[in-house]
């Protein structure tokens, strides 16, 4: 293989890698269903959270807006969500 196409062939493989990244290591607490909603857009690129994920607001109906995540490092807790389905 000549450095063309290592170069190439890397160039290919980082984007990838880079959409796949960890962030919060504090980890993060969502109280109420606008703040899941709104993750994607205020964490772009963010599927693993390194730190503790608390879900804790009677509003909160649905995790669709944390359908991106892949791995949770610490803890998840789910509290006082009545209505998630």
């Amino acid at each position: 293989m000549n450095k063309f196409n290592v170069i190439i062939t890397a160039l290919a493989i980082c984007p990838i890698i880079a959409l796949s990244q960890g962030c919060l290591p504090e980890g993060i607490t969502f109280t109420d269903q606008a703040q899941i909603d709104s993750f994607q857009v205020n964490y772009p690129g963010c599927s693993q959270i390194e730190g503790s994920v608390r879900i804790n607001g009677v509003d909160i109906d649905n995790l669709n807006g944390l359908s991106v995540l892949t791995s949770i490092g610490g803890d998840l807790e789910i509290h006082f969500c009545y209505s998630l389905t």
